[in-house]
């Protein structure tokens, strides 16, 4: 779901806690990751990896209830966000596994309901194309719609208007399979292409994927992957329902920067979005524990769980999202990550920012889990990552060359890029190189293609592909998700 905040400077006070082991490396990754946690004020955060099922590194930074001074760790149950996706495709492979389904099934098959204003395109629409986010939806403002409830429990209306969100009060909010369904068929909008051609994050397309899954195993989503995934798998403290988390003792609150007149402070919520129908989107709760034992799975360790093959599947770069990051099922995949394949997703939902990542050749996996949106979860994984593989916490295994646009290259990026998710990016022209305005900040372009930026961002490089259609450049792919120029 990923909808990130800047955080703006709120002190706390963050101490680490639980080292494992004394090594140098250690020192050195809890230098760095305590920066990135003071830097970016960050309330609580919990970093765990694993080498060869053996922990190198397991640490609680600040708090899980700042008041309080109640410390996070390794059995915090926090939100993960998108990292559920992965789940949602684990579920739809042991679904293809018993003979159910196929990947390759039109999604009419199992959704007969379902409509877009393309009626061809959507008979094209498969299964597959919604696992990899390719089956030409947009980015549309269905998550808001879902979450609208909760939103007007925390009293947060005004924060998403000054987003760009235009609440329509005639749709109401979203709390069936059916009201989604009914949702989708009544926004207006284009397919961005046929389906496979483009790759756009869809929150929609998990969504309707879960759907499927109660469909055709009998269930709601939530009993079987609890069912069927997580207690296969010891995943003790693994939820979806806020209502589950009553009972549960070591249960993380959220927070949300806020403005006091020209001061921002954190505040704290122990209420969570709350939205069934788009559960497989991102709605899972865990713990860093939980999560390894979910790594578990991709190292082949649960065969009647999920076989070879279809973790493969899972792994394998299905489409491109940029140079060098493709988008498997449920994870995106880099093939050539320092010579071997990272399988690796973040998530972001109201009070959480997390990050997974593994290294299936290496037997490497680890999780950021923090009580706050925006935080930079997966530069710190990746940092921990690196330092397991004696590299540099900073080192990024992707790189570009600069590139000297002409003029008309220059221009044709110039413009206004939004979608009705309430993502809006400026590119205009600076003195000498293109700025890219984004969530109130104006920061400096670097090209490095034709038609390709990259900017720094949130302590990530983020990168932006304008598409042409129709000879010009009318979209760009900003951050997984393709946004369309404003008339």
């Amino acid at each position: 779901m990923e909808y990130e905040v800047i955080l703006a400077s709120v002190k706390n006070h963050n101490q680490p806690r639980d080292i494992q082991e004394d090594t140098m490396d250690n020192r050195k990754f809890n230098t760095f990751a305590d920066n990135m946690v003071e830097q970016h004020k960050i309330p609580g955060t919990m970093i765990a990896i694993q080498k060869d099922g053996v922990d190198t590194f397991k640490k609680g930074f600040g708090y899980r209830d700042v008041d309080q001074k109640r410390e996070v760790s390794s059995q915090t149950v926090f939100g993960i966000g998108s990292i559920t996706k992965s789940m949602t495709c684990a579920a739809i492979l042991q679904l293809q596994e018993a003979g159910k389904l196929s990947v390759h099934d039109s999604v009419l098959a199992y959704l007969p309901e379902f409509q877009t204003p393309d009626p061809t395109r959507t008979k094209q629409m498969t299964i597959h194309h919604f696992m990899t986010h390719s089956s030409g939806i947009p980015p549309l403002p269905t998550l808001f719609y879902a979450n609208k409830k909760s939103i007007e429990a925390e009293g947060s209306m005004e924060q998403y208007e000054a987003m760009g969100i235009k609440w329509d009060e005639e749709k109401g909010s979203i709390e069936t399979n059916e009201d989604l369904i009914a949702f989708l068929a009544a926004q207006d909008y284009r397919l961005l292409g046929e389906p496979g051609q483009y790759m756009s994050y869809s929150n929609d397309a998990y969504a309707l994927l879960g759907i499927i899954i109660e469909r055709v195993s009998g269930q709601t989503y939530a009993d079987y992957l609890i069912e069927h995934l997580f207690k296969p798998l010891g995943m003790k403290n693994t939820f979806f329902s806020p209502d589950t988390l009553k009972n549960k003792n070591e249960v993380t609150l959220l927070y949300t920067p806020e403005m006091h007149g020209d001061k921002v402070e954190m505040a704290a919520s122990s209420l969570w979005w709350d939205a069934p129908p788009m559960y497989a989107s991102g709605y899972v709760k865990s713990t860093a524990e939980d999560m390894l034992h979910y790594g578990d799975l991709f190292s082949n360790h649960h065969p009647q769980i999920l076989s070879e093959k279809s973790i493969h599947s899972m792994m394998f770069p299905h489409i491109q999202m940029q140079p060098g990051v493709y988008y498997g099922y449920g994870w995106m995949v880099s093939p050539d990550y320092f010579g071997t394949t990272l399988i690796e997703h973040s998530g972001g939902i109201k009070g959480a920012s997390a990050s997974f990542a593994i290294l299936p050749d290496k037997n490497i996996k680890g999780v950021c889990l923090t009580n706050v949106a925006g935080a930079p979860a997966n530069p710190m994984l990746m940092g921990g990552l690196n330092m397991v593989s004696e590299r540099e916490a900073e080192e990024h295994y992707l790189s570009y060359e600069d590139y000297e646009p002409s003029k008309t290259e220059r221009q044709s990026m110039l413009g206004i890029y939004s979608s009705q998710e309430g993502i809006k990016v400026e590119i205009k022209e600076g003195d000498d190189q293109l700025i890219v305005a984004l969530s109130g900040a104006e920061i400096p372009a670097r090209s490095v293609g034709p038609f390709q930026l990259t900017i720094p961002f949130q302590s990530q490089v983020i990168s932006i592909e304008g598409i042409r259609t129709d000879h010009e450049i009318d979209r760009i792919h900003f951050a997984g998700r393709q946004l369309t120029r404003d008339e």
